[in-house]
């Protein structure tokens, strides 16, 4: 009812305000203060379709792709907002826009990834995948029985009716077009719903 609507804005207000204040208290952190490696405090902000922003300082924000939030890859639902825990900086770069210039992993383990993963990240954002179409033409002439070899570029929490998702990039015979797409986590085999699921994995689809 409007009543419990009204409850749930004044909670999410709140809420809002409270994050503002901790990440107001935060330092003043620029990406040239931090090494590859790094172990950093963070403070979850408002997820993303692809990842969440976390507030690594007043004026510096992180991205955490939902395939680094855990071990096995798959994120079940994002980070509270204005949860302060501990990431890993697992890239600095310009390849996602100046306004996440670092990558955050909240995975153990080794740090090493696929050169591709920027472009290929930024290549299947919402964009590519809610409310844009894409030129499939170079698939047309695949009969429906052809497996193709899709790679992993990311996962998708649940949102809505929309289930996770494992986001994959696909590229028609010959490399002429390559395309992003949301595979429901229950279309996957058994085996790959329960992860581990690693950037650059391949998937056959």
């Amino acid at each position: 009812g409007e009543d419990g609507d009204a409850a749930k804005q004044k909670k999410r207000q709140l809420r809002l305000e409270m994050t503002q204040e901790l990440v107001a208290a935060m330092p003043d952190l620029k990406a040239e203060d931090l090494e590859v490696g790094q172990i950093v405090k963070g403070i979850s902000r408002q997820p993303m379709t692809f990842g969440q922003i976390v507030s690594l300082g007043k004026g510096l924000r992180g991205l955490l792709p939902f395939i680094e939030a855990t071990d096995n890859g798959w994120m079940k639902k994002p980070f509270r907002a204005g949860l302060e825990r501990e990431f890993r900086v697992l890239a600095k770069t310009t390849a996602l826009g100046a306004d996440f210039p670092v990558l955050l992993t909240a995975r153990s383990g080794d740090l090493t990834r696929p050169p591709s993963m920027f472009e290929d990240m930024l290549f299947a954002s919402p964009q590519e995948l809610v409310g844009t179409e894409q030129d499939l033409s170079a698939f047309a002439g695949i009969a429906p029985e052809t497996w193709l070899e899709a790679t992993v570029v990311n996962t998708a929490v649940p949102r809505g009716p929309r289930p996770a998702r494992v986001v994959v990039t696909l590229t028609a015979p010959g490399g002429s077009k390559q395309i992003a797409q949301g595979i429901p986590e229950k279309a996957l085999l058994p085996d790959l719903s329960k992860g581990p699921i690693v950037f650059g994995s391949k998937l056959k689809v």
